[in-house]
């Protein structure tokens, strides 16, 4: 695979650091524009990783497990984004004020990627 830890890690940093700036943005009524530049980082975070998965996924699968990887790859990420939607869902509407149930929403957003980096380097080896 030719990507490195480090290329990896570059692009997970970009989507990190826009949930960041948008929790910060929301907690601080901060102006529209920091939000939007911070998804503008998320979109270009998230537009270099996922085609890459696949890719890396079936790189380094052998050819026994290449169907089981791809469908399981498939699967969690279908899986991942509906219990993250329902669970920042039910954040939202558990908190009372709008500045709150935002902040809330991506404190939580960005509890989830902190995790997804955390646990990411034990499968790269």
């Amino acid at each position: 695979v030719s990507y490195t830890h480090l290329d990896v890690y570059k692009r997970q940093l970009l989507v990190f650091a826009a949930i960041v700036l948008a929790l910060v943005t929301t907690a601080f009524a901060w102006p529209a524009a920091v939000a939007i530049f911070g998804w503008i980082l998320a979109g270009g975070g998230m537009g270099l990783m996922y085609p890459r998965l696949s890719v890396m996924t079936l790189a380094l699968s052998t050819p026994d497990t290449e169907g089981f990887n791809s469908s399981a790859m498939s699967i969690s990420d279908s899986l991942g984004g509906a219990l993250a939607l329902a669970t920042t869902g039910i954040v939202f509407t558990a908190l009372t004020t709008t500045a709150a149930s935002f902040a809330g929403v991506f404190a939580l957003t960005a509890v989830i990627a902190a995790a997804g980096v955390a646990i990411a380097p034990r499968v790269a080896d």
